[in-house]
């Protein structure tokens, strides 16, 4: 256990087993959700105890002040609440440069809405802190960094605005790990890691950078998120300070101020604790109650609310005061001095070069000594810096502080100053003072975590300091898998490629089906205290290897699905879906973890996201699919496949996969061999010229397993089945005349190793003499064997076993290379044709002109050419009115909540109401009359080939408001060049 000390405060860190079995912490924060007078007592709370005023650190006991305070009017509370909504609902009014965006981390449960000038805040309708993602359910009110100087008894606040330069595909934007588009330009292709470029220390990360050019200070932020189960409730953000400019600063201070908002209701029935020694702010809702706001007013109110939680983990550290700040031992120890101070940088494990990269060969790897960039030293090492701890807390009420008020920023970093907090409330946690002079570069760091209670939190709480003491690094999931799907009747297809298998650990893939964009209403499965912990996947793939079942070790009695060995898979289809309704769906990769380090297996993120408009942002791993029937009249897409060239009885099949990308086309699948010897086959595009479209492939396939590991070709996919070389007894026959002799070719290696030729063979009878065989003696035969695959007569070998001095039945015939006993090997094949030996059987031996046809199976080789010819979907051009009679309104009668309803953007909010119309032409006009002619609606229906659906959301034309009225209504379907079609339904309310 280390001790991070000042003359002020400590700090306590305890630290966790990898394995993640871990003691529960002694010090729990717990607020029964209705019972006050508890909550009161608590150590923390600003009660009847003397403790330091919230706003000045005074004593304050249970004189005039306190009385006066208890006996504040009721209207007091309506009023502080009434202000607090208002602020919800308002823009925080810091500094701007005129980049402002607002961006969303979304790669766990906690969804996050932060700004390019590193605010966590609400703004129009955003939610800041929503918590599980997808529900509405708002934790946060705002957050940011705080940063203060003093220079020659002046003291300044640093007033950042955001760096452009940083901005990847649109200016202010800021980067983001799984959006290469929000890259930097300079960044070529890789991300540019805190542990070196291309190196991701966890799922999600995003990237800013901030300056104040008037003191010359910059920050750059670092947002860390993780997949796994373990750590999927929180949010780590890395805070870089750096002196740019020329002015060496006396003191330097620096905090994060958090207005948390548990609930997202205005903050009433708000509570605040602190402990001191693990720097931890811990924020409730003691009337357990939340409320719907912003984009997620639909919510309502909802219930249980879960805990915000606050962590200041990392300090910036002293490196010139001679004092042993962090109790280590150590004196002034630094990250930047060269020096690896605690001397846990590991030659076996850590000298990986300054990029940080195993097998790289950079500078510095493998030169048995401290690189900087390498895991373990320096900069990429907490442990090396004299941290300072936490040094102060200061407590507000609402709306009390203000960033641009110099005065309460230096008050609220008065070390020492730890007031008892009030709820509801805000703060600012701060550490200092140090020193900061020209190029030197100082870091801290804060967690966010949300927990259900006590007792998750107690669990997060220990996983964020797994994750700290770890220098930041965390399991990593292997990469998101590109997903594409397409909607058809009743069913869903989805592919995806193949990118996370080069991932170390890579085990397979879980597909994850859901009517909930959060993936809430799968999120099913509870650990050991009830609490939700992980969701069920409809469908995993995996590797036929050793690995499967149950990961060998339990979280919390959670144990983590590896598998049955499936064998891996890059589509799938979801069959036996509701047309007209809406299912959100993710494809994952997952690694296999290690269960002898303490490693859990971890998946990669499932992200779907509402904007501020409302609007669903899927991410390269999700996909929104409405199943639907097709246009009336549509033809599927169809292939034809040709063997063209070549002599191999292998299979070439093809599957479409995306029939909405299929086109009038001519494919060849052309095999060749490498200087090795091996068979390949690539792919090409002919209907106009020769394109290529992938090369050299072994991806061969079996009849009982489509190796699907080949692209997409315009929707199609295809697959070659590789025969094995051997006799292929089915086929083999008396091709020509009456014998009845049984025919046979095998392998055999009585005259050395044989070697197999892939050839059709033909045993051609004629007088006897016709050729001759090799033996001691050559012995007159009356046939010829040919090679009829490459037209070729072959030189044959016969044992005259019987010694008549001729071929007999049942005397092998061995087809060899040479034309001499003494040069005949390689022997290709042993041919045995013997009369029946069933006596009831008259035997019929062959005689001239009789041919015995004996063929093989061929593998694929050079020269094999396959064409592929496609025909992409149409639709009739000649469609009858009969065609008409299949349109139908459905269901009918419409009901509310009907099954077809699409769901509301947040879990519980009212569905959308949806009645359709189907089996309708590509091109059509539907008209909706009441029962007195009024016309209701009108929908111009005009879609792709795929989609014969139409919907009406039960609204008058150009009105949003309520439902129309109960009854019965007709509607006519003009179709042009068709016809019409009259129909009606109902509406039951």
């Amino acid at each position: 256990m280390r001790r991070l000390k000042s003359a002020a405060t400590s700090f306590k860190r305890r630290n966790v087993a990898a394995s993640f079995y871990w003691r529960e912490p002694s010090i729990c924060l717990h607020f029964p959700s209705t019972d006050q007078k508890n909550l009161a007592s608590h150590p923390t709370y600003y009660g009847k105890q003397r403790v330091p005023s919230p706003s000045t650190g005074e004593g304050q006991g249970e004189g005039e002040k306190g009385e006066k305070a208890k006996k504040r009017p009721a209207i007091a509370k309506l009023v502080l609440t009434l202000l607090l909504l208002l602020l919800l609902a308002a823009t925080p009014a810091w500094a701007q440069d005129g980049n402002e965006a607002v961006n969303y981390h979304s790669g766990n449960k906690l969804r996050l809405s932060f700004s390019n000038d590193g605010r966590l805040d609400i703004r129009n309708d955003e939610l800041t802190a929503e918590w599980p993602i997808g529900t509405g359910r708002e934790y946060l009110n705002m957050a940011i960094p705080l940063v203060a100087v003093r220079q020659g008894g002046v003291h300044m606040t640093a007033s950042f605005l955001a760096d452009a330069s940083f901005a990847g595909g649109q200016v202010g934007v800021a980067a983001m790990s799984h959006r290469e588009d929000t890259w930097p330009a300079t960044w070529v292709g890789r991300w540019n890691g805190y542990f070196g470029a291309g190196t991701l220390n966890a799922d999600q990360e995003s990237f800013i950078a901030l300056e104040d050019p008037a003191l010359g200070l910059r920050l750059t932020i670092r947002g860390w998120q993780w997949s796994s189960f373990l750590a999927q409730d929180m949010i780590l953000f890395h805070y870089e300070l750096e002196n740019v400019g020329s002015t060496a600063f006396d003191e330097t201070t620096v905090g994060f101020f958090a207005r948390p908002a548990p609930g997202g209701d205005g903050m009433d029935g708000d509570r605040l604790a602190f402990d001191r020694d693990r720097a931890l702010a811990v924020s409730v809702d003691t009337d357990d109650e939340g409320r719907g706001r912003g984009v997620a007013q639909g919510v309502g109110r909802w219930s249980p609310v879960g805990r915000l939680a606050v962590a200041l983990l990392e300090t910036p550290g002293n490196a010139t005061d001679g004092i042993d700040n962090d109790g280590d031992g150590l004196v002034d120890e630094s990250r930047a001095d060269g020096i690896d101070n605690d001397g846990d940088w590991n030659p076996n494990t850590d000298d990986l070069g300054e990029d940080g990269l195993v097998g790289t060969n950079d500078a510095g790897e493998n030169d048995g000594s401290p690189t900087p960039g390498e895991p373990n030293f320096d900069a990429t090492d907490v442990d090396e810096a004299d941290q300072i701890g936490l040094t102060s807390l200061a407590a507000f009420v609402p709306l009390d502080f203000d960033r641009d008020d110099d005065n309460k920023v230096q008050a609220a970093f008065v070390s020492g100053r730890f007031d008892n907090i009030l709820g509801p409330g805000e703060f600012v946690m701060g550490s200092g003072s140090f020193p900061l002079v020209p190029g030197q570069t100082e870091r801290f760091s804060v967690a966010l975590f949300l927990s259900a209670n006590a007792i998750d939190e107690a669990r997060n709480e220990a996983v964020v300091r797994q994750i700290y003491d770890a220098n930041y690094r965390f399991a990593v999931a292997p990469p998101r898998p590109r997903l594409h799907a397409v909607a058809q009747d009743g069913s869903a297809t989805l592919y995806w490629d193949n990118r996370a298998e080069a991932s170390p650990g890579f085990e397979g893939y879980k597909i994850y089906r859901s009517t909930d964009p959060g993936f809430n209403d799968v999120f099913t499965v509870t650990d050991d205290k009830g609490v939700l912990i992980y969701s069920e996947p409809v469908a995993t793939f995996d590797l036929d290897n050793d690995v499967s079942k149950l990961f060998g070790l339990h979280a919390n009695g959670f144990r983590y699905f590896l598998g049955n060995n499936t064998g891996l898979a890059h589509q799938w289809t979801d069959s036996g879906l509701v047309n007209g309704r809406t299912y959100y769906y993710a494809v994952v990769a997952y690694n296999r973890g290690d269960a002898t380090l303490g490693i859990f297996p971890s998946e990669s993120t499932k992200s779907i996201v509402a904007d501020r408009t409302g609007a669903l942002i899927t991410d390269v791993n999700t996909a929104i699919v409405t199943p639907t029937a097709e246009s009336s009249g549509y033809q599927a897409p169809e292939f034809a496949i040709e063997h063209t060239g070549g002599f191999s009885t292998g299979t070439v099949t093809a599957e479409v996969v995306d029939r909405t990308l299929i086109k009038n086309g001519q494919y060849e699948l052309a095999f060749a061999e490498d200087d090795d010897g091996a068979v390949t086959y690539s792919l090409f595009d002919v209907t106009e010229g020769r394109v290529s479209i992938f090369e050299n492939s072994s991806n061969f396939s079996t009849n009982d397993l489509l190796n699907d590991a080949d692209p997409l070709f315009d929707g199609l996919r295809a697959f070659a089945v590789d025969d094995v070389l051997e006799w292929d007894s089915l086929s083999t026959t008396w091709r020509e005349g009456n014998a009845n002799w049984s025919i046979r070719m095998i392998l055999n290696s009585n005259l050395g190793a044989p070697v197999a030729v892939a050839a059709n063979y033909e045993v051609r009878f004629a007088e006897a003499g016709v050729d001759t065989a090799l033996f001691t003696t050559p012995i007159p035969v009356p046939f010829e064997v040919w090679n009829v695959t490459d037209n070729k007569k072959e030189n044959i070998l016969v044992i005259d076993q019987n010694q008549d001095g001729a071929w007999s039945s049942g005397e092998p015939i061995y087809v060899v290379a040479g034309n001499s006993i003494e040069d005949f090997r390689p022997v290709h094949w042993m041919i045995t044709l013997t009369e029946p030996s069933d006596p009831a059987v008259t035997p019929v031996a062959p005689s001239s002109g009789d041919v015995a046809f004996i063929p093989t199976f061929k593998p694929f080789a050079a020269g094999d050419v396959y064409r592929i010819t496609t025909t992409a979907a149409r639709v009739e051009t000649a469609l009858d009115e009969n065609v008409l009679d299949r349109i139908a309104a459905v269901p009918n009668p419409y009901v509310i909540n009907a099954s077809v309803e699409q769901q509301s953007l947040f879990t519980g909010g009212r569905s959308e109401r949806r009645l359709q119309f189907i089996n309708l032409p590509q091109r059509c006009t539907i008209r909706i009359f009441d029962t007195r002619g009024r016309l209701v609606d009108v929908i111009e229906h005009d879609e792709a080939i795929e989609n014969g659906t139409a919907f009406w959301d039960l609204h008058t034309k150009g009105s949003t408001a309520d439902t129309v009225a109960y009854g019965i209504y007709i509607y006519h379907v003009d179709a042009p060049e068709i016809g019409e079609k009259i129909g009606r339904f109902a509406v039951i309310r």
